[in-house]
C-alpha cells in the first residue's frame, strides 16, 4: 500500500481578462481566459517526486465581428530532481 503522506494534490484556477481598445470610436475586443489546473505528485524518493498535471484552457473572444470560443487541454507527466 502507498503511504498517503507521500502524495501531494494541488488545484488552481487562473482568470484573465484582456481589453484591447484600438480607438474610442470603435468597439473594443475583449478576451476572457479561464485555466483550471489539477496536479498531483508522489515522493518516490526523498528529492525525486513523480508529477502529473492536467489543465484545460477556455478562451472567449468578443469583438465587433462576432464571438469565438476556443478549448485547449494540456497534460504533463514526469519527474523533478532536487539538488
Amino acid at each position: 500500500m502507498v503511504p498517503r503522506k507521500k502524495w501531494r494534490l494541488n488545484r488552481s484556477i487562473e482568470l484573465l481578462r484582456i481589453d484591447q481598445s484600438v480607438s474610442m470610436s470603435q468597439p473594443a475586443t475583449v478576451e476572457y481566459n479561464v485555466l483550471p489546473t489539477i496536479s498531483a505528485s508522489y515522493g518516490l524518493r526523498k528529492k525525486v517526486p513523480i508529477e502529473a498535471k492536467i489543465s484545460v484552457e477556455v478562451s472567449t473572444i468578443n469583438n465587433p465581428l462576432g464571438h469565438t470560443r476556443n478549448f485547449r487541454d494540456f497534460s504533463f507527466v514526469g519527474y523533478r530532481q532536487g539538488l
